[in-house]
């Protein structure tokens, strides 16, 4: 039977919402290019993928191309771009429940083109995470012993982590015959990917086993993409522990822990090691500290985006390290249709959020430097049902 006492842990991924992009990093995941490129926004509903156009500037947002509709799309799973943003990796299973791996092109405007270059079964596939190099990409494969994925007391579920080698130029996978990972089985579901870090030389997992609950990190041979050992980063492998949510950013690592009245936020250097937290919040120093029911950070790494469990309004604090507190910058996020019901762009400087008010997806413009957010003049009607969005940026 499944322990009562085990807790998940959630996890607060910088691609949130209904998003179903992949590739998440820790911390800051743009590209560097020497060429021009394009903001590039994909939305995929009822089988279809929509390409828009993302102008930083203006924060116009247009429909370019044709939609590409997937043939035999039953449900998506998960949409992932190239660093580079010349390939799209799509995860999806087929009116048979099958799962299917599609690798795509796509032109200078950032449409991805028919037919597929490349298909593959992907049974049980359920994460794809590229290198910021774009030579290779990990997957995490999750199997069940009864081959169901419900709350059966009888399943037992292992997890693998796969290594693909990536062509920059083709966009072909070409998977490794040696597994990077085996865990479990447990009676439950026993690792996730969180991401890469930035600088591409390590992968977070979060890890479920018998003896607690904790994020892992593994280092990354930055030519072959070979896994080093796990390593604990935070949480406790040796004992039950309550992790509420949990952000990894590219230096900082950041623990809101809602235990009732004892609830608090804890601020870490990344890795956190044994050190105290460099800030403590609690509700004495911030009420969302204790309360909050959605947590991001930004790309920047400066500031935290608190969601208010009341009214579902997000607001931007100001992580000060000198100071030792979490300040209010006055700037926030209107209620969104999810909690976190927000994502940004992958350098960080664009904020998508589906608002609530209209069912519309908004775009803000995002300051580093102050954090305050500046509204599109447009945005999109999300279509009713199943909706998924990633942002992309194209580089030539």
């Amino acid at each position: 039977m499944v322990r009562p006492a085990f807790l998940v842990l959630i996890l607060a991924f910088s691609a949130a919402l209904f998003n179903s992009c992949g590739g998440g990093k820790a911390g800051t995941s743009s590209t560097t290019s020497t060429g021009a490129s394009a903001e590039v926004l994909y939305l995929i509903s009822n089988g279809a993928i929509t390409t828009y156009s993302v102008d930083p500037i203006s924060l116009s947002i247009t429909p370019v191309g044709q939609p590409v509709v997937i043939s035999q799309l039953q449900s998506l799973i998960q949409l992932v771009t190239s660093p580079n943003g010349h390939f799209i990796y799509l995860l999806w299973s087929d009116m048979n429940s099958s799962a299917h791996l599609s690798v795509y092109s796509t032109d200078s405007s950032g449409v991805p083109q028919n037919p597929p270059i490349q298909t593959f079964a992907a049974k049980s596939l359920f994460q794809l995470n590229f290198h910021p190099s774009g030579k290779f990409a990990y997957a995490l494969q999750v199997d069940s012993s009864n081959g169901q994925y419900g709350s059966s007391s009888s399943a037992e579920y292992t997890a693998y982590v796969r290594l693909f080698h990536a062509n920059p130029k083709t966009g072909i996978l070409e998977e490794s015959e040696i597994l990077e990972g085996t865990y479990g089985p447990n009676y439950y579901w026993p690792v996730s990917l969180y991401g890469l870090s930035s600088d591409g030389k390590s992968v977070f997992l979060s890890y479920n086993g018998a003896q607690g609950s904790a994020f892992l990190v593994r280092s990354i041979n930055i030519s072959s993409g070979v896994l080093g050992p796990n390593v604990n980063l935070f949480g406790q492998t040796g004992g039950w522990q309550t992790v509420n949510q949990v952000v990894i950013g590219s230096k900082l690592l950041v623990d809101l822990d809602q235990q009732g009245a004892s609830g608090h936020l804890d601020v870490f250097m990344n890795p956190p090691g044994k050190s105290k937290p460099l800030i403590h919040c609690t509700s004495a120093m911030l009420a969302l500290c204790q309360s909050a029911s959605g947590l991001q950070l930004d790309p920047s790494g400066g500031y935290l985006f608190l969601t208010d469990p009341s009214s579902l309004q997000t607001d931007i604090y100001r992580i000060d390290l000198s100071g030792r507190k979490i300040g209010n910058t006055g700037s926030s996020l209107p209620q969104t249709t999810y909690t976190s019901g927000f994502f940004f762009s992958p350098d960080g400087k664009l904020i998508y959020a589906s608002l609530a008010i209209d069912n519309s997806l908004h775009i803000y413009r995002f300051n580093s430097r102050t954090g305050q957010i500046t509204p599109s003049p447009n945005s999109i009607p999300l279509p009713v049902g199943n909706v998924a969005l990633c942002p992309a940026t194209r580089n030539e």
